[in-house]
């Protein structure tokens, strides 16, 4: 069975270490050499978990998605359900 899901709606991660470390390096990349804006890293929430919308997930992390390496985060995603849509 399958759902639709548009890639705008909103999931939760567990970033691992490595995939604090690419954030912050995209972050420095983009801003870093800009003193009017400060970093911050994702709000977690009481269980770890950061909220993004998928294609922000997949445009700063998916060329680190690769099978044998250090995984940017935790395979498991959660999907907020929305019932009736």
């Amino acid at each position: 069975m399958y759902t639709k899901f548009n890639i705008n709606e909103m999931v939760k991660v567990k970033l691992t270490e490595k995939g604090k470390q690419i954030h912050r390096e995209e972050w420095d990349r983009v801003f870093g050499n800009n003193p009017n804006f400060t970093y911050t890293p994702p709000r977690e929430d009481e269980n770890g978990y950061s909220s993004w919308q998928m294609w922000s997930l997949m445009g700063t992390f998916g060329s680190h998605c690769k099978i044998g390496f250090d995984n940017p985060f935790e395979t498991d995603i959660l999907i907020e359900l929305k019932w009736g849509k």
